[in-house]
């Protein structure tokens, strides 16, 4: 995934987000609409390894990324970040302990 990619991912997670933004506060949880859009995502494959068929995004952007979702709920942004960070386990494991533990690669760590 490139740079572009995960922006404009980002910003419809965020327009989304903002949408949802009374539905979450009252739920205290993500309202299910947002949770779908950022597990759906291309951006929950972000810094798993390639082995595992996820992208070696940059940290830069990953930051974007986290920045513009937040822009739409803080929130939602802090989800996406502990969920798309949570990828770089996969990075320190020994390969068949992360193919073991990231079953879902689709949606990252899951």
């Amino acid at each position: 995934m490139d740079h572009a990619t995960a922006l404009k991912e980002a910003d419809a997670i965020a327009a989304l987000a903002r949408e949802h933004a009374d539905e979450t506060e009252a739920g205290t949880r993500l309202a299910p609409a947002v949770a779908a859009a950022i597990t759906g995502s291309d951006l929950t494959r972000w810094w798993l390894p390639t082995a595992l068929g996820g992208y070696a995004g940059h940290p830069s952007t990953f930051v974007e990324v986290i920045e513009r979702i937040s822009a739409g709920d803080a929130s939602t942004g802090w989800c996406a970040g502990i969920a798309i960070g949570g990828n770089t386990v996969a990075a320190v494991l020994p390969e068949h302990a992360a193919k073991e533990f990231f079953v879902n690669v689709s949606g990252g760590c899951g």
